[in-house]
């Protein structure tokens, strides 16, 4: 049987002459992995083959939400800027706890261990003056919170631009359900094909699952980023916490004779 690494090497042969052939062709035989056919189930007389492909989309509600903000400030000396900073990520943090969320929901990188989250940094930002700041990081598990938490950091006078990010921990039902939907489209289809040529669907021959975030991302515009609700950079649009998860299925339908 042919390999594929014979192919690739009679090809290079033919376009490099004769002369080059003669100093690169090797001394044995070629081993490498073998092309070999995909297999299917063959076809009793009169039957024919059906191959449907259909994207199934789930929708899931997202367990948690993030928002990440840098909350800075600057001063003539390096520990005025250092206090100013301290005193706003306070204010923040009070004006959290007032829309519901725990202490342990905003995170920094003062006082944490090296590598477990961004490291508070000063920078100087001329001779008389110092900025000091932190990567804040605030995690919403009740994302039906986060309008209250927008608000409260508007309150707080961020001024940056708000982008939760919103995500699921387990995807699992959601990607069954997609499933389900596809493969019931995919059978609907069928059933008009075998009825518009005067056939009917005798069986299933083969079902694949193939990777639909690029099928999706073609198909939905990427409106959200694919399975993690994350905000499209190129458009105006929120984040949404309901998140689609999407499943690209394949099948091959035998269609028989009435």
């Amino acid at each position: 049987m042919r390999t594929v690494r014979r192919a690739a090497a009679g090809l290079a042969l033919a376009l490099a002459g004769p002369a080059m052939a003669a100093q690169i062709a090797p001394p044995g035989p070629l081993r490498g992995v073998t092309a070999t056919p995909v297999r299917t189930a063959p076809l009793a007389p009169g039957e024919i083959l059906l191959e449907l492909g259909a994207i199934g989309v789930a929708t899931a509600r997202a367990d948690l939400a993030t928002i990440t903000l840098t909350v800075g400030a600057e001063a003539p000396a390096f520990e005025e800027a250092q206090r100013l900073y301290r005193a706003r990520l306070a204010r923040i943090r009070a004006e959290l706890r007032g829309a519901g969320l725990p202490a342990d929901a905003v995170q920094t990188g003062e006082g944490q261990p090296p590598g477990s989250h961004p490291q508070s940094f000063g920078i100087a930002v001329d001779i008389n003056n110092a900025w000091y700041g932190d990567i804040v990081v605030i995690r919403i598990a009740d994302v039906d919170r986060v309008p209250a938490v927008r608000a409260a950091l508007e309150a707080a006078g961020v001024t940056d631009e708000i982008w939760p990010v919103y995500t699921v921990s387990d995807l699992s039902a959601t990607l069954r359900a997609a499933r389900v939907r596809a493969l019931a489209r995919i059978r609907a289809d069928a059933e008009a094909y075998a009825a518009a040529r005067g056939m009917r669907v005798a069986r299933i021959v083969r079902v694949t699952e193939r990777n639909a975030t690029d099928l999706y991302r073609i198909a939905y515009g990427e409106a959200r980023r694919f399975r993690r609700g994350e905000v499209n950079m190129f458009t105006d649009q929120q984040p949404s916490p309901d998140i689609d998860a999407g499943v690209a299925i394949g099948v091959d339908f035998a269609l028989a004779p009435l």
